[in-house]
This record gives C-alpha cells, sequence and structure tokens, in this order.
C-alpha cells in the first residue's frame, strides 16, 4: 500500500515538473526579467538620483554560457515553483504514521517555514538586493572604475546569497527547536550574548562590506533571535499554566 501511494506521489510530482520545466523554458526571457529585477532596480535608483552613471548591461564571455544559463535557470525556477508541492506530497506520506499531535505540529511548523522563507525572498528582491546592486555600481563610479557584469557571475551570486539566506533562518528554527527540547533557560546571559555575536558573523558574510549595512543585517538576524526566543518563553510558559491547571484539577477531584 504504502509502495502503491508513493509511486503515484513520485509520478505526479514527475508530471509536474516536466510541465513547470517546460514553461519555465518557453517563457525564458519573462523569467531571467525577474530573477536579475534587482539589478535593473537599481539602476533605475541611480537615473532618478541625478547621478551622472552610465548604463550597464550584461555580457556573456564564453558561448556555451548561454545555453548553460539557460539550462540552469529553468531548473532553478521550476524547483523554486515546485517546493510547495513537494512539501506538500512528503508530509501528506508520511503524516498518516505520526500522532494527531505530532502531525498537527509538523504541518503547521512546514508550513510556517515555507510561508516566512517566501516573504524572506520577497523582501531580498524587492529591498536588499537592490541595495547591494546600488552599492556595487556607486563603488564604481566613486572609485573611477568601469566594468561589465557578467549575467552568469550576477546570477550565481543571486542565487548563492538567497541560498546563505534560507540556510541561516533554518538554522534559527532549528535553533529553537533545540532550545525547545533540552529546556536551556533563555534568560541566561551566555545563551543570549551567542546569539547576537551569531547574528554579527553573518550579517558579515551575506552583506557587503560596507559598515552601517553590516550593522543593520546584524540587527535584523538579532532581532529575529530575540523574537525566536520570546516565542520559546511563551510557550514554556503557556505549558507550565496547563501543566498547573491539570494538576489543580486532578486534586480537586
Amino acid at each position: 500500500m504504502l509502495v502503491e501511494e508513493g509511486k503515484a506521489r513520485s509520478f505526479y510530482l514527475l508530471v509536474s515538473f516536466l510541465f513547470t520545466l517546460l514553461v519555465s523554458t518557453l517563457f525564458f526571457q519573462e523569467f531571467l526579467y525577474l530573477w536579475t529585477r534587482p539589478f535593473w532596480v537599481a539602476q533605475l535608483k541611480l537615473a532618478l538620483s541625478g547621478e551622472n552613471l552610465r548604463t550597464h548591461g550584461f555580457m556573456f564571455t564564453e558561448v556555451s554560457e548561454a545555453i548553460w544559463l539557460e539550462v540552469s535557470l529553468a531548473l532553478l525556477t521550476t524547483s523554486f515553483c515546485l517546493s510547495p508541492l513537494v512539501f506538500y506530497q512528503g508530509l501528506s506520506f508520511f503524516s498518516p504514521s505520526w500522532y494527531h499531535s505530532q502531525r498537527l505540529f509538523y504541518w503547521k511548523m512546514g508550513i510556517a517555514l515555507w510561508l516566512t522563507s517566501l516573504g524572506l525572498i520577497l523582501l531580498s528582491f524587492l529591498w536588499l538586493l537592490p541595495e547591494i546592486c546600488l552599492f556595487f555600481l556607486q563603488f564604481e563610479f566613486h572609485v573611477g572604475l568601469y566594468f561589465e557584469p557578467r549575467i552568469w557571475s550576477f546570477l550565481s551570486f543571486l542565487w548563492r546569497f538567497l541560498f546563505v539566506e534560507i540556510f541561516c533562518w533554518f538554522s534559527f528554527v532549528g535553533i529553537n527547536l533545540w532550545l525547545e527540547m533540552y529546556t536551556i533557560d533563555l534568560k541566561q546571559k551566555k545563551t543570549r550574548s551567542l546569539g547576537w555575536l551569531m547574528s554579527l558573523f553573518l550579517g558579515a558574510l551575506v552583506s557587503p562590506p560596507e559598515v552601517v549595512f553590516q550593522l543593520s543585517l546584524s540587527l535584523c538576524f538579532g532581532l529575529l533571535y530575540e523574537f525566536l526566543f520570546f516565542l520559546r518563553l511563551y510557550r514554556q510558559n503557556c505549558y507550565s499554566k496547563k501543566y498547573k491547571n491539570s494538576k489543580t484539577l486532578c486534586k480537586a477531584s
């Protein structure tokens, strides 16, 4: 029974993958514009600011680079669009063997992870990545150097940045679950200091070499840590209240 269900879900995933890959290949130019949109937004900001900067475009350095770019972009776009379906099929396959409380917890956790990851990606495309591109374009003007960006280098940087960002977010959630499992005292100064130290490291890792920008990202990561710590304390207090109430009812009965 499980083998047949696994085959059926794998078949649906394969058909969905092929269909999405076909759409991504047919609408290659539209998806290419969406992936490179932060760069064009940065150039628009420079034009509106009135700075005397020349316009840029992307260039290829090899003939095979265009083919490799089209294949990579189609595969990554397909993977991104199919991530909700893969999540749904995976949880639907494994969840019948769990208890009701476990099933409810993992479904909520999975949906929250996917929605927050999507929100981080949208925030990066709308604000963070255009600011990074703007920093590099202004750096060219202030230093007096002229360059033409390679499209493959830009997309590689963008995909690595998004990967590091999602990896950091999953690390934050993993730390929160680890604190939940081992009931570590969050009011200790060492635990909070370690969280802010990791925030500084991650802010320096994913941001351009600018002090204000690094501190801003580190502050965002630190506040995210504090939010997770607050959720941990809130859940701990709720569990303690339920335990006290149940204990009181048992004594009364």
